[in-house]
């Protein structure tokens, strides 16, 4: 079904008013788009830095994103006729299936048939799918999150450490699973009192879960004398506070509203300013749209995820999908960017896909309703993208 709402998004996309990324950052673009043309872009010419752009906003360059991705599409590339946007298309694809495969074996594990079934319905139909073909690495960070909790919850932890690891390699967000199931491994460790010489052991278990990120940071730093380089990278895409000033926007509950206020704007603008009838509107009402969409999708995850907690005994996968949504809001609500990026980043949080599956299977209509706004929204989302529109 989402292979089939993919395709209908495609064919609607051709239909549809192009936007102002079909020309500019997307021009020539079939199958890769936006971030998958960076990823691209690394895995033919490697990572570029120029610091003096680098505090420059707009000024975007490739050190912003990991390398584990583009090592593999590199790899690739070396394979005749796998070099086009159609062969890189196919490598996240098949990442991209090849995790609702090892989701939907873990959900059988952990729930009943009925609630198994529905959990894997709605991972694979998520409105975020259209970012498994666009030369994303969305797909392999799933199956990296799924393996590395699975490892986790059979107590395999220098498995569930590895999976975790090469995550870190592939985006920060497994850097919030890999603090989390620190944390439930410290907890554990002093609720049970167990001997002082399993501290190097925990210790380990730390390090090589972020040992992805680790390696980057050493790259970087003998690359370009700076081991933070992704991190001043990111600064183009939108400035960032100190610290304090993180926390005052991260705890203050108007600033989780501020997307209203967008969407207010975009509605305004078509009623009276003729937004649908020119690109620069019609891309403002479509990021209204995404963000207001981003927006209910975190609060839709926290609802499921606190599901999720009460209703499983392994508490360290709701642990997990916790931070990810947390570390999520900290790097995006409590800066300029508001809810960007919430479809595609919240997908990792497999506790939120579970709760989905165990509250809409006690209802045959809450299933069909839920599953048919994904597939809904997922023709929506690839149209928009093939037609040159932003989908964050």
């Amino acid at each position: 079904m989402a292979l089939t709402a993919m395709v209908v998004g495609l064919a609607l996309g051709c239909l549809l008013p192009q936007g102002p990324s079909f020309h500019n950052s997307n021009q020539g673009a079939v199958l890769i788009f936006f971030d998958g043309k960076w990823y691209q872009n690394i895995a033919l010419n490697g990572y570029r830095w120029d610091s003096i752009l680098g505090v420059l906003k707009g000024h975007y360059q490739n050190t912003a994103f990991f390398p584990l991705y583009p090592l593999i599409e590199r790899l690739l590339i070396t394979i005749p006729g796998m070099g086009s946007q159609y062969g890189l298309s196919f490598l996240s694809l098949v990442f991209g299936l090849w995790s609702n495969l090892a989701f939907s074996r873990l959900t059988l594990r952990l729930l009943p048939e009925r609630s198994a079934f529905w959990a894997s319905a709605f991972f694979i139909c998520w409105p975020a799918a259209c970012f498994l073909w666009m030369g994303y690495p969305t797909g392999l960070i799933n199956l990296c999150a799924i393996y590395c909790l699975q490892g986790y919850i059979e107590a395999r932890r220098f498995r569930a450490a590895i999976w975790c690891g090469l995550g870190s390699a592939i985006a920060p967000t497994m850097v919030f699973v890999a603090a989390a199931l620190c944390l439930h491994s410290a907890l554990k460790w002093v609720k049970e009192d167990t001997k002082p010489r399993e501290i190097p052991k925990l210790i380990a278990f730390g390090l090589l879960s972020v040992s992805g990120l680790l390696a980057f940071m050493a790259y970087m730093f003998l690359k370009f004398h700076d081991a933070f380089v992704f991190i001043k990278a990111q600064e183009a895409w939108g400035s960032s506070p100190n610290f304090v000033g993180h926390l005052v926007q991260f705890l203050d509950p108007i600033r989780y509203l501020v997307v209203f206020g967008f969407v207010v704007r975009a509605v305004d603008g078509v009623l009276y300013h003729h937004f649908l009838a020119t690109e620069t509107g019609r891309d403002t009402v479509n990021i209204a749209f995404q963000l207001l969409f981003d927006f209910f999708a975190v609060c839709l995850g926290i609802f499921a995820m606190s599901r999720t907690f009460r209703r499983f005994r392994h508490k360290e996968i709701s642990i997990a999908g916790l931070f990810v949504v947390l570390g999520y809001l900290w790097f995006m609500v409590s800066t300029t960017s508001y809810f960007v990026d919430g479809i595609r980043l919240l997908y990792p949080a497999v506790a939120l896909f579970l709760g989905m599956g165990d509250w809409a299977a006690k209802s045959k209509s809450r299933c069909c309703a839920l599953l048919g706004v994904f597939l809904l929204l997922l023709v929506v989302e690839t149209a928009l993208v093939k037609a040159g529109y932003s989908v964050i």
